[in-house]
């Protein structure tokens, strides 16, 4: 063989050699991405901690994307603003936890629509926030959504330091998958744990209703009927054992009362539901109406109650206690609002009633909102005196154009 067959052959074997890596590497590299899904999948399924499902994609993305530094970043509860979860790499764990607006931002432009940003050098890009330009000194630089578009839930930042060589595509494809991957298992992880929550709220109501309608009435009753039953006894020791008995009764009954109120759903506060705000209409009033209105909510309302239906039910609560604050003259104000086969509001206070007070102002307002959502708004006058308005609105009510 010649020397240029000799140096024909070498080429071919260099080549050989060079597919060969390269498919080994695509085989690492699937099995990385294999491995760093079925571990996220898992840790999901167990129910880990948000948190620290959120450090192992972080670390798994630097061991697929090969980069120096990856940090994640998720959307504030008031969309407004970005916070910095989870980073790995220099300098970048001491900024986990800040927050800053995301408008104009490299993280905003991925939330909105979910595509993949390459930054040539991420140290220059006016659209990093000046503190992470500052802080971090990277050069170039990946922007990756967290999940589909339309469906974001973070954004991933792989870089390197200035001067290294950026991502190659294959590289970058591969993280982005496992990224829209990640977000698609988060969001179903988010799905299950309100949908747990949500059950157990519901049955929790479910036992709740089922003390107070059936157990404390039959209690209630059965102590009524020993009551009525002391003047027919003659012997003194067996009215007082039936007076014991009794108050046995009543205090079995406040237990229970206490259990129920330890059963019903308790509010998160970013995130109040319709039973915390509807107290905090009331304490809103208490100062113009100089005393507190009594409530009674009933039914399972964080729970049944839509978004629209529950601003519509404040709206209408907050106008009724204005007026009888306004005119009513009142020395006490009931508010019952109840969650069954329809949403029903009532107030109603000891004023001077309807033909002292006249027509309130807004209520033509608000039996107009709620004809539009199919339900009605009476107000008449209260038993004895004062006045009573209902609030009647399907719980499935239509939508307003």
């Amino acid at each position: 063989m010649d020397a240029s067959g000799d140096r024909e052959a070498t080429a071919d074997l260099a080549r050989l050699a060079a597919e060969n890596a390269r498919l080994e590497a695509i085989t690492r590299g699937q099995e990385a991405w294999q491995r760093a899904m079925a571990d996220v999948t898992g840790r999901l399924l167990a129910e880990d901690e948000p948190r620290d499902v959120l450090d192992l994609v972080t670390r798994y993305a630097r061991e697929l994307s090969g980069v120096e530094l990856v940090q994640l970043a998720v959307p504030t509860p008031d969309g407004e603003h970005v916070q910095l979860v989870s980073a790995i790499g220099a300098g970048a764990q001491a900024r986990v936890g800040e927050i800053y607006d995301r408008r104009g931002t490299l993280a905003d432009i991925v939330l909105a629509d979910g595509q993949v940003l390459i930054i040539d050098d991420f140290a220059t890009d006016d659209r990093v926030p000046e503190v992470g330009r500052r802080a971090l000194r990277l050069g170039p630089a990946v922007i990756l959504p967290l999940g589909p578009p339309g469906d974001v839930r973070g954004v991933l930042t792989a870089g390197q330091p200035p001067g290294f060589p950026a991502l190659s595509q294959a590289r970058i494809e591969m993280v982005a998958t496992f990224a829209a991957q990640a977000g698609i298992w988060l969001k179903l992880a988010e799905h299950r744990r309100n949908t747990e929550r949500m059950a157990l709220l519901a049955d929790r109501e479910r036992i709740a209703h089922d003390l107070h309608d059936h157990v404390i009435q039959r209690l209630f009753a059965t102590g009524m009927s020993l009551q009525g039953a002391l003047p027919l006894m003659m012997a003194p020791a067996a009215v007082d054992r039936v007076r014991r008995a009794v108050d046995e009764l009543d205090e079995t009954i406040r237990e229970i009362r206490a259990a129920i109120f330890t059963l019903q759903p308790r509010e998160e506060p970013d995130a109040p539901g319709l039973r915390a705000r509807i107290v905090a209409v009331a304490d809103s009033m208490t100062g113009a109406l100089g005393y507190a209105p009594s409530l009674r909510l009933d039914g399972a309302l964080d729970l049944r109650v839509s978004p629209t239906l529950a601003g519509e039910l404040l709206v209408t609560l907050h106008e009724a206690l204005s007026n009888v604050a306004r005119h009513g003259r009142a020395t006490m104000v009931e508010v019952t609002v109840e969650a069954g086969a329809d949403l029903v509001a009532v107030v109603t206070d000891n004023g001077v009633g309807l033909g002292q007070m006249g027509r309130w102002k807004g209520l033509s307002g608000l039996s107009r909102r709620a004809a539009e959502l199919g339900g009605i708004l009476h107000l008449r006058p209260a038993d004895g005196s004062g006045a009573r308005l209902e609030w009647r609105v399907p719980l499935a009510a239509p939508s307003r154009a």
